[in-house]
């Protein structure tokens, strides 16, 4: 019975695929390696073409984790992925490279979510991220890091202006559509002041459009709503004219929705600054 199994071992095992020895496993490169990747990476950028650039990084990234190239890696190519519009992917990569345990890795890490969060309008965020970068920085990066926490507190605190300028201009609006009553009857027509602003501002709009983008959407959003405080405010006066201490209220309640609004408009489309740049002496 014994020889009968030998026999029948020794007939079935050349019949068995052969096996790799060796398996096959990830290679992972060292700390030494890596860097050495990394450098050729930087001498050779500018001669290729960016997505393979980008592609290499991700690659260098993925064979050797835990390394300080490999933070350096990702840092850039949240970079690049940023400057190409891809914020999934910049975030992804500056993630990837936040969680590293290299200090500098780590630092421009968080450097790069600062700047996502501050482009997304999350000023508070984006402040403690950048203090973070902050700590332990020098040089240079220390210089840019002080700027941005600067811009990023100057940019909260302008947001929140802008809100309560828009709440001024809204809670305006509706007292003066609340105060002309303009559901009753007799209807009420447009008023003279709309009917004369409104070819005005048309004729702004349009001289603008194809020349900057910030500057024509600022136009065209400022002309709609002043159109309709200047409506709303003739319909109110038109219904019920205010006299003596109520006209200057009146009158003053609309310069200063006016100005709110002037205001709210050049921070939405970011060109508060550029003013104050042209109208600088």
């Amino acid at each position: 019975m014994l020889a009968l199994l030998i026999a029948t071992l020794s007939s079935t095992l050349p019949l068995l695929p052969t096996l790799p020895l060796t398996p096959t496993l990830p290679l992972l490169l060292d700390e030494p390696t890596a860097a050495a990747r990394l450098a050729e990476l930087r001498k050779d950028f500018v001669g290729r073409p960016k997505a393979q650039s980008m592609a290499a990084l991700a690659a260098l990234a993925d064979e050797a984790p835990d390394t300080a190239a490999s933070a350096r890696a990702l840092d850039w190519l949240g970079d690049l992925e940023r400057g190409e519009g891809n914020r999934a992917g910049a975030e992804a990569a500056y993630a990837r490279a936040y969680r590293s345990h290299d200090p500098e890795g780590h630092r421009l890490a968080a450097r790069g979510l600062g700047d996502l969060a501050v482009e997304s309008g999350h000023f508070v965020r984006g402040e403690a991220l950048y203090r973070e970068a902050r700590s332990n920085a020098d040089g240079v990066l220390a210089l840019e890091l002080d700027q941005k926490i600067a811009n990023a507190r100057k940019s909260h605190r302008r947001a929140l202006g802008e809100w309560a300028a828009w709440a001024f201009i809204v809670a305006a609006l509706a007292y003066f559509l609340a105060r002309s009553r303009f559901w009753q009857r007799p209807r009420l027509g447009p008023p003279t002041e709309a009917l004369y602003v409104a070819p005005v501002y048309a004729l702004l709009v349009a001289g603008c459009v194809g020349r900057d983008p910030a500057v024509l959407h600022a136009l065209w959003m400022c002309a709609l709503w002043s159109l309709a405080l200047i409506a709303a405010a003739g319909l109110s006066t038109r219904r019920r004219a205010p006299a003596g201490s109520a006209r200057v209220g009146h009158t003053l309640i609309v310069v200063a929705a006016n100005g709110a609004l002037f205001y709210a408009v050049l921070n939405r489309a970011a060109i508060l600054d550029s003013l104050f740049f042209t109208v600088a002496p």
